[in-house]
């Protein structure tokens, strides 16, 4: 996985374990690879996540 916490801000790049994004309010999907997704399902409700407009519609694709 290539998830990544930016230390000391509350700022996440492809992280979706929340057990160590704990502090975390802002995610950031940088693109649709499965290497970039892991992790990320139907489930996820916890906070918007920031993407391009291309990655949204993919993920929505992804999320069905």
């Amino acid at each position: 996985m290539n998830g990544k916490v930016l230390p000391d801000t509350p700022i996440a790049v492809d992280c979706w374990q929340l057990r160590k994004c704990h502090h975390v309010r802002l995610f950031f999907l940088s693109h649709m690879h499965a290497d970039h997704t892991s992790g990320l399902s139907s489930t996820w409700s916890h906070r918007p996540i920031y993407c391009s407009p291309l990655t949204a519609k993919l993920l929505q694709l992804k999320l069905k």
